[in-house]
């Protein structure tokens, strides 16, 4: 299972590289219409590559364009709720891209917690119709964006596996501040392991220590009542020796009429 994910997150990977190999001279107008086509096509769900190109960075400072870079950006950080919220700041969407939108939204969701109610869900995509929000986790769960199972009965979303969104440039240091505490606490949990390791080995060395001397006291105590046992059988044998030679001595007397 864990290789079919890579493989298909290569494959989506490749969908992305004629695009950034299209963006490399692409300048205005033609980027503006390559950065539609990439947020609109399924199968696409990471853009920080595109985003970090220089002429793409320029449309940011470029008033007939900003709204294309401000679109990539959404697509690549955002949500739908922060879409709905600030629909004047980007260009107008079509449907597709509007479905794409809320599947990466539904993403993000599953990516803090492992039981995402239909509630949530319903609140960040701006749905209220329970069997369309069904059949958009159904469609996020084929084309591989997340993997998991509806639970009806309780309402919600129950996640094994989502796929990583981009990460914001001012967030990097604080990812990197978390793995490297949990590098430490690694290290720490290592250190406390080792010491148990060593406090195990110590305890069985000692445990061993004691029941050789225990079983040396056990067989000291069993060759003292052998001996024992052979004195007593020496000193009955020797009463019998003894009394069978007082009966030697001792003639019967003879009866006379």
């Amino acid at each position: 299972q864990l290789k079919y994910k890579m493989t298909d997150e290569t494959h989506k990977g490749s969908l992305m590289q004629p695009f950034l190999l299209l963006a490399k001279s692409s300048h205005g107008a033609a980027l503006s219409r390559l950065i539609q086509q990439v947020t609109e096509l399924p199968g696409i769900y990471k853009f920080g590559e595109l985003l970090q190109m220089p002429n793409v960075v320029e449309l940011s400072n470029n008033e007939l364009f900003k709204k294309d870079w401000k679109l990539l950006n959404l697509f690549a950080f955002g949500t739908f709720m922060s879409y709905s919220a600030n629909k004047e700041c980007f260009p107008e969407l079509n449907s597709n891209q509007i479905t794409k939108l809320k599947l990466l939204s539904l993403a993000t969701l599953a990516s803090k917690s492992k039981y995402v109610s239909y509630d949530e869900i319903k609140t960040e995509i701006s749905l209220t119709n329970t069997r369309y929000l069904e059949d958009l986790i159904i469609e996020a769960i084929y084309a591989n964006i997340i993997q998991g199972k509806l639970n009806q009965q309780d309402q919600r979303l129950e996640v094994d596996f989502v796929i990583g969104r981009d990460i914001q440039p001012e967030k990097v240091d604080y990812i990197v501040t978390i793995l490297d505490n949990w590098c430490k606490g690694c290290s720490n949990a290592i250190v406390s392991l080792e010491k148990l390791t060593e406090h195990a080995n110590n305890m069985k060395d000692t445990k061993l220590q004691q029941r050789k001397v225990t079983e040396k006291e056990i067989d000291e105590v069993k060759n003292f009542l052998k001996t024992q046992d052979h004195l007593v059988d020496a000193n009955l044998q020797s009463q019998k020796d003894k009394a069978r030679g007082l009966r030697n001595l001792v003639k019967p007397t003879s009866r006379t009429k």
